[in-house]
């Protein structure tokens, strides 16, 4: 006859298909909620990062303002050593922030006055004709102001570096006699601005404009790239999925939230990530603040300890349920058949 199995092995059995339908109930109880509240968090970390860039915007947009009409105002010829002065005295006020440099552009388009760094002050004469922001400030009123979407330096202290390009025009008597500009860091402005609203440590803020280009990141190597590209070069499970979510997120005027699989700029393994994502808005157009943390990190700090604590009981239950098999006192097994008197 057949051998039937042992009180252990039955055991065993029961035990792991008793986990393998506690396990599902023990992610809604435990892992769900709690990836909903880092969610909510995380987009609330976001809107607040958000807040504080618009003040700084609005304050820098204002002394700047200030500057300007003292330009338009003032009796004193418009002589380069002038505006050097005015522009190096605005520089110093705003110090260690993300407001970096300003300059003035003649009526042709030419870079005639830069302040940042002293070095950078004896560069040639350089056309900016091009730029949109001396495009709109050649037909623009006096007073008025523009904030323009991130662009890659050309020349001087930030080449190669993205800033935000801030405007207004210079009028004299009537004409328009050339360009006020100021250059904002988006390395500083993320650094200062917008990393102190990290969800934890392993949190990383991410500016990414409408192509899917990221404008600043933690890590130098992804900095300036074409993150959907990026995507399309290195493809993983679900690879296409996330970037056609990526794309449209990017290119989307709505705030919201995500779960995705990403690489680990650090781990250089996949990971499940919680993403949390704000456009920041203007007259120009729109670009986009992502916040990204590691699931795993996050969940070790608030639902595992709970998990932990039930895992342990189930390993007592367990061990209970194995002593009382090998300490019960074994069965003797009855001949068979009925014993003839």
């Amino acid at each position: 006859m057949p051998s039937t199995p042992s009180r252990f092995l039955k055991i065993t059995l029961y035990f792991l298909l008793f986990l393998l339908l506690v396990l599902p109930v023990l992610y809604f109880i435990f892992l769900a909620p709690q990836i909903r509240q880092a969610q909510t968090r995380q987009a609330a970390q976001v809107s607040s990062a958000i807040e504080s860039l618009d003040i700084f915007l609005d304050l820098s947009q204002t002394t700047f303002a200030l500057l300007g009409d003292q330009l338009s105002d003032s009796p004193v010829p418009l002589n380069p050593g002038y505006i050097q002065d005015k522009l190096d005295k605005f520089i110093s006020t705003w110090r260690n922030t993300a407001l970096v440099e300003a300059v003035f552009v003649d009526n042709k388009g030419r870079l005639l006055v830069v302040s940042n760094d002293p070095e950078y002050r004896s560069l040639p004469s350089i056309d900016v004709s091009d730029r949109e922001y001396f495009i709109w400030s050649q037909t623009a009123r006096p007073g008025e102001i523009y904030l323009g979407l991130p662009i890659l330096t050309r020349a001087g202290a930030f080449r190669g570096q993205y800033i935000v390009p801030v405007a207004t025009p210079i009028f004299r008597n009537g004409q328009f006699v050339g360009t006020l500009g100021m250059a904002i860091s988006v390395n500083n402005l993320a650094k200062s601005f917008l990393d102190p609203f990290k969800l934890t440590d392993s949190s990383r803020i991410y500016l990414i404009d409408t192509r899917g280009v990221l404008l600043y990141s933690p890590f130098p190597e992804l900095q300036g790239i074409d993150y959907l590209e990026y995507l399309d070069e290195h493809p993983f499970p679900g690879s296409q999925f996330v970037r056609k979510e990526l794309e449209k997120r990017a290119q989307s005027l709505e705030s919201g939230t995500l779960q995705v699989i990403l690489p680990n700029a650090e781990t250089k393994f996949l990971s499940l990530m919680i993403i949390a994502h704000q456009p920041i808005v203007s007259e120009s157009g729109h670009w986009l603040l992502a916040m990204a943390t590691p699931l795993g990190p996050t969940l070790k700090l608030t639902a595992f300890p709970y998990i932990k604590q039930l895992l342990a009981v189930l390993i007592l239950i367990f061990t209970f349920l194995l002593f009382h098999h090998f300490s019960a006192p074994k069965r003797k097994k009855g001949r068979k058949g009925a014993r003839n008197n």
